[in-house]
């Protein structure tokens, strides 16, 4: 088995976000967030496990949706969240559970299917949209993605694809 990889400083987005739970709470901020990718599997016909320009295409749409935007956490049960127009814009209000209130406008905030918008659920939620463009490719056999927040602060999260 053959392991290709996209490395940090290829792929990246900018975004804001803050991490809100009942033991820690920090105030919205951004980060410039690097990723890297790997896919394991056996080499196909051509003698690739995959082509390294198909595979940073594909990763590099998925981060372009969280580029320059705000990672709303959208299973977090402290964070209750309100469509509504201000000034003839649509925004989004955020009421956190204890008093902190933001509001966004609409077109800036990217709802995640995540509990918070640490590393740990950014790499989580990333590797499950990579595996879910990858799984109809015969020969891998594994996916993986590394987030990194600032250098040296980074998570990572692997999932195994099932044969096609």
């Amino acid at each position: 088995m053959h392991t290709l990889t996209i490395g940090r400083g290829q792929i990246g987005f900018s975004s804001a976000h803050f991490v809100y739970s009942e033991t820690f709470r920090e105030p919205l901020h951004g980060h410039n967030y690097q990723v890297g990718v790997s896919v394991q599997g056996s080499p196909g016909p051509d003698r690739f496990v995959m082509n390294f320009l198909e595979l940073k295409k594909i990763t590099r749409e998925l981060v372009r949706e969280l580029d320059h935007r705000f990672l709303l956490p959208e299973r977090n049960t402290l964070i209750s969240v309100a469509k509504k127009v201000f000034e003839g814009k649509p925004v989004v209000e955020l009421r956190c559970a204890y008093g902190e209130v933001y509001v966004l406008p609409s077109e800036g905030v990217c709802p995640l299917p995540v509990q918070d918008t640490t590393v740990e659920d950014i790499s989580s939620y990333l590797c499950f949209r990579l595996k879910e463009a990858l799984k109809r490719r015969s020969g891998l056999k594994l996916v993986k993605v590394e987030v990194c927040e600032s250098p040296g602060f980074c998570a990572s999260t692997s999932e195994t694809l099932e044969p096609s």
